[in-house]
């Protein structure tokens, strides 16, 4: 599940995987995922999506509803914290 801890360090890489690549620490290497990595952009882009009024409605609540299956925090929470007030 995507935490806090997740977010923030995708945050200190600004969602930059080749600057998580070689410039991550051993423990961020450990906690955070490829997988949660790619799972976190892709959140991240559909939230532009949003923001930008590119989606439906059921888009929106398709991503809330996902967002729910892979994080421990709220959708809005979530979206907030990677700088996106939408959901």
């Amino acid at each position: 599940m995507i935490d806090l801890v997740h977010l923030e360090i995708y945050k200190r890489h600004y969602g930059n995987i080749d600057s998580w690549g070689k410039g991550s620490t051993k423990t961020e290497r450990k906690i955070l995922s490829d997988k949660n990595w790619e799972i976190i952009d892709e959140v991240k882009h559909s939230l532009v999506i949003i923001e930008r009024g590119l989606s439906s409605g059921g888009f929106r609540q398709q991503i809330i509803d996902r967002l729910s299956e892979v994080s421990s925090l709220e959708a809005k929470e979530f979206a907030k914290i990677l700088g996106h007030d939408v959901l």
